[in-house]
């Protein structure tokens, strides 16, 4: 099964770029990381009670090329700036199941 990260950006002080983050951003993760088995990604805006702002789905092929993608990520991650002032939580595992309407 497919091998999933999650990224989770708390609020800020200042305003998250959205537009940048899925245009050049994530255009950024694509390219960079499809090498290592990136499948597949999404971006969800979440409401704002949880404290949480945006989550991103990643999808790899397998844990293997997610530990390739992170030790190729010194880019991706000097990018944060250009798009929010907060660090995101990342929580990681393999997906054991799933279904489809």
């Amino acid at each position: 099964m497919s091998y999933i990260v999650t990224l989770l950006y708390p609020v800020g002080q200042k305003p998250f770029d959205l537009n940048y983050y899925l245009k050049n951003y994530m255009t950024l993760v694509q390219k960079r990381w499809e090498q290592y088995g990136l499948q597949d990604w999404e971006v969800v805006k979440l409401d704002l009670v949880r404290g949480n702002q945006i989550k991103c789905i990643l999808r790899f092929k397998d844990e293997a090329g997610n530990a390739k993608a992170v030790g190729d990520s010194d880019n991706i991650i000097g990018d944060i700036p250009n798009y929010t002032d907060t660090k995101p939580a990342m929580n990681q595992g393999v997906s054991v199941g799933g279904g489809k309407n």
